[in-house]
């Protein structure tokens, strides 16, 4: 389980996350995405994220019984 996180984000700022499994190419796996703090980073059901207020984040994004968990700095 990987995904493409930004290190850090500015407020405002929307990026994309591709949340990838192994083996690459893989069907019928659900990818999820959540955030600890929703007053800090919000991400949609599809990986796309905006950051909301200066802060510390925490993404976990979910596959086929793996979990990845990226920090992001919001400035």
């Amino acid at each position: 389980m990987t995904a493409s996180e930004p290190k850090s984000l500015k407020v405002g700022q929307t990026v994309y996350t591709a949340g990838k499994c192994s083996p690459w190419g893989a069907t019928g796996v659900k990818v999820t995405y959540a955030t600890s703090e929703a007053d800090i980073l919000v991400i949609d059901k599809v990986g796309w994220m905006v950051a909301k207020t200066k802060g510390t984040e925490y993404v976990l994004v979910k596959a086929g019984g793996k979990t990845a968990k990226y920090e992001i700095t919001i400035k």
